[in-house]
């Protein structure tokens, strides 16, 4: 009975995180605008999470982000990243790491570790509570303009470089 209790709960913590997290990306698509665009989608990629996949397609349904229509893809690999508008890696996500030569276009957002050359947004838990940084200089670099308010919400004291 206790054993049956623990994996109850357990599924039930991975699913919060997993929605807590599927909020936290679909806000981020509120406040980012990428430098030349005119697509009238925006492509999230996931790096191997089915479970935060159907979240995220629960959360999205037939919503739009800034007159945007939504679409959720999974990936294989961080390499795929130029067909993404937001790539999303989660630490121990099973692949091979991007290395620093990989320049990603697109938003990438990971979380439970921060890549200074990879990372545009990093989730992190700080104090146990889950936080994000915002790479600044990663993001000008990329074209990708965040807003005044979602850097002001950023803990920018959670990584240190």
């Amino acid at each position: 009975m206790l054993l049956f209790s623990y994996v109850v709960y357990s599924q039930d913590y991975k699913q919060t995180q997993n929605r807590v997290k599927s909020i936290y990306l679909y806000n981020f698509l509120k406040d980012i605008q990428w430098e030349g665009t005119s697509a009238t989608e925006v492509s999230i990629c996931l790096l191997g999470k089915d479970e935060l996949f159907l979240e995220l397609e629960k959360l999205t349904g037939n919503r739009k982000v800034q007159n945007k229509g939504i679409t959720i893809k999974l990936v294989k690999s961080p390499s795929e990243c130029t067909t993404c508008d937001l790539l999303f890696v989660e630490e121990g996500f099973g692949g091979d790491m991007p290395n620093s030569g990989l320049k990603c276009p697109s938003l990438v957002i990971t979380s439970g570790f921060f890549l200074k050359d990879f990372s545009t947004i990093a989730l992190l838990y700080h104090e146990n509570r889950l936080q994000f940084y915002v790479n600044k200089e990663l993001c000008e670099a990329n074209g990708i303009k965040v807003s005044s308010q979602l850097f002001s919400l950023a803990n920018q004291n959670i990584v240190k470089q």
